[in-house]
C-alpha cells in the first residue's frame, strides 16, 4: 500500500493528474509501477511482480556477517541474493524500482507499506 509520498507531484500523478512536462510513456510507466507498489502486501509480492527491476539498497556502513560473505564467495553470481540490512519486521529499509526511460521510484518498504516515495532520475556517469 502507498503510505506517503516525498514529492507532492507524485501524489498528484497517483490521483490521475498529468504533469505538463512528463512524457506520456513515462507517465504510464510511473502509474503502472505505483499500482504494483500499492497492491504489494509483502516484499515477495513486489519481487514477483517486477522481477529484476527491484533493487534492494544495502547500507554499506553495516558489515555483513561471515555466513553471507562466505556464501557469496562460493557463488560469485549469487551477489543478488545478499540480503540488505534489515529494518523493522526484518524487511529491507530502502528500495529502488526501475521504471524505465532513465527513472526509478525510490521508497522505504516496511510492514507492507511504501513510505517516502520519490521519482528520481538515474545518475549519469561522466
Amino acid at each position: 500500500m502507498l503510505k506517503s509520498f516525498a514529492v507532492p507531484g507524485l501524489r498528484a500523478i497517483w490521483h490521475g493528474r498529468r504533469p505538463r512536462r512528463m512524457h506520456p510513456r513515462l507517465l504510464f510507466a510511473v502509474r503502472r509501477d505505483l499500482s504494483i507498489l500499492h497492491a504489494a502486501i509483502s516484499l515477495d509480492d513486489l519481487r514477483s511482480a517486477v522481477s529484476n527491476r527491484l533493487e534492494l539498497l544495502v547500507d554499506e556502513s553495516i558489515p555483513f556477517d561471515e555466513l553471507s560473505v562466505a556464501s557469496t564467495t562460493r557463488h560469485p553470481t549469487a551477489a543478488s541474493t545478499i540480503q540488505p540490512a534489515a529494518g523493522p519486521g526484518g524487511e529491507p529499509q530502502m528500495c529502488h524500482l526501475h521504471v524505465g526511460y532513465g527513472w526509478f521510484l525510490s521508497f522505504e518498504f516496511r510492514d507492507g507499506e511504501a513510505h517516502g516515495i520519490r521519482l528520481e532520475e538515474v545518475p549519469v556517469d561522466g
